[in-house]
């Protein structure tokens, strides 16, 4: 599959550096020569210097030739015009660009589907971000939360030293609700090949599912429930606003930002929100808002660095629950190594992406922090009809979990007979056996005539 990536920044970067670990023929067109040539090197992608939206441009690129164009340059205006380019000019089937929730209905309506020739997709990365928050903050306990399907939920939960020692997984199956599992236990780093009968200690990862119905019934099995009712947000940016937006209304919420024009423009637009003045990471400021009596602190700023040392000022503080945005990959181990929860917005959209580019298969996936792995859903396609889930082979470590025909769950035995539309959702240890799974459901069944070949 050829795919074009218009963008010189690290969301660009990101998507790029997420697809080129499959086998596509990619190109990325941006203007910092230098920083194209290290990202060719590095990857071994094809790379184009130049304006994103002259034809000279997408004619070295070949848009004639591509099957997918995700414009990323973080600029409304050109964005849509290189999603234009490519559709009307070039015909490519499929477009995807970024658009902030502020500007999508004032510019949504310029790129319309074709029937015949091409596809436009919208994306909000702040929107993705701050759902993701949310969930994070109405279960502060998770590790890492997922919802999949719309019904089943996937907790990563940390056993801590003094749940019940000596427990193991079999007694602890039996106290959880009869409608959970326990997917995996990952011990350093590492998923236990074998769970039954294993003997937890502290610090194993534990990844559970459960019907969105009893995760409350799971959590108080690890820890007593944590409400958050004031929350001091660092920052404001694109996420910050869409994350007060979906807030309760309950919730007592402050704001801080250096910036006294965004601070202004935003109090004038926000009910039951206090803003502040003030830079993020003034130790005076935070004492006077009483940072130690908040229940959760969310560093937001666009700045990774100054992200960092706000979060740590909160764990000084003693604040319960806090995280932090990373926009850099590198910086994300420093924050976890602090026990604070990181945010990448940059892992996120590649994830859906990657569920949009292979949206015939994989219906969606999602990147456990800290590298402890991928839940991916998968579709089971025609010519897999017939064939049982062990034709499937899963990379060491992983394992299917959930399965779902139409609207009845299924038990993901070895033996089960699949069907064209079957959804099936499986843990990956590595987000490199993502491709090695789709690899196989990619590629039909060799006809007898291949066999003889």
């Amino acid at each position: 599959m050829k795919i074009i990536i218009a963008g010189d920044n690290l969301t660009a970067y990101s998507i790029t550096s997420s697809l080129a670990q499959e086998q596509h023929d990619i190109t990325l067109i941006g203007s910092d020569k230098s920083r194209l040539k290290h990202i060719e090197e590095v990857l071994d992608i094809q790379t184009v210097q130049g304006p994103y939206t002259e034809i000279e441009t997408l004619d070295a690129a070949e848009c004639d030739h591509a099957d997918i164009l995700i414009a990323a340059t973080e600029i409304p205006e050109t964005d849509i015009l290189i999603s234009l380019l490519a559709s009307n000019l070039y015909q490519v089937p499929l477009t995807i660009a970024m658009l902030q929730e502020s500007l999508y209905e004032q510019r949504h309506h310029l790129l319309k589907d074709s029937a015949l020739t091409t596809s436009h997709i919208w994306i909000n990365p702040a929107e993705l971000v701050a759902n993701s928050i949310i969930d994070l903050i109405q279960h502060p306990n998770c590790k890492d939360i997922f919802t999949i399907q719309n019904d089943y939920r996937i907790l990563r939960l940390t056993w801590k030293n003094g749940q019940e020692a000596e427990l193991d997984t079999e007694k602890l199956r039996k106290k959880l609700p009869d409608d959970s599992q326990i997917i995996t236990v990952i011990r350093q780093k590492s998923p236990i090949t074998n769970i039954d009968n294993t003997t937890l200690k502290t610090g194993d990862q534990l990844i559970i599912g459960c019907p969105k119905s009893s995760t409350e019934h799971v959590l108080n099995h690890f820890s007593t429930p944590m409400p958050i009712k004031s929350i001091m947000l660092a920052g404001i940016s694109e996420i910050s606003q869409q994350l007060a937006k979906r807030l309760p209304s309950s919730t007592h919420v402050k704001i801080i930002d250096n910036n006294l024009d965004k601070a202004t423009t935003f109090a004038r637009e926000s009910d039951n929100i206090t803003v502040l003045h003030g830079d993020i990471n003034d130790t005076d400021l935070l004492v006077t808002e009483k940072i130690d009596r908040t229940d959760a602190f969310l560093a937001l700023s666009n700045d990774d660095e100054d992200n960092l040392v706000a979060a740590l000022q909160a764990k000084r503080h003693r604040v319960p629950f806090i995280a932090s945005l990373v926009h850099r990959s590198e910086i994300a181990p420093i924050i976890n190594e602090n026990h604070i929860h990181s945010i990448e917005p940059q892992k996120m959209l590649s994830n859906f992406i990657f569920q949009i580019i292979h949206r015939d298969i994989v219906n969606e996936k999602h990147a456990f922090h800290e590298d402890m792995g991928e839940i991916i859903c998968i579709t089971i396609p025609k010519h897999f009809d017939g064939h049982t889930l062990a034709k499937i082979a899963v990379p060491h470590g992983g394992r299917f979990f959930y399965a779902k025909r139409a609207n009845d769950r299924m038990d993901p035995h070895p033996k089960l007979k699949l069907k064209q539309g079957d959804i099936l959702a499986l843990y990956l240890a590595q987000a490199r056996d993502v491709a090695v799974v789709t690899e196989q459901l990619n590629r039909p069944s060799p006809s007898f005539f291949d066999l003889l070949r």
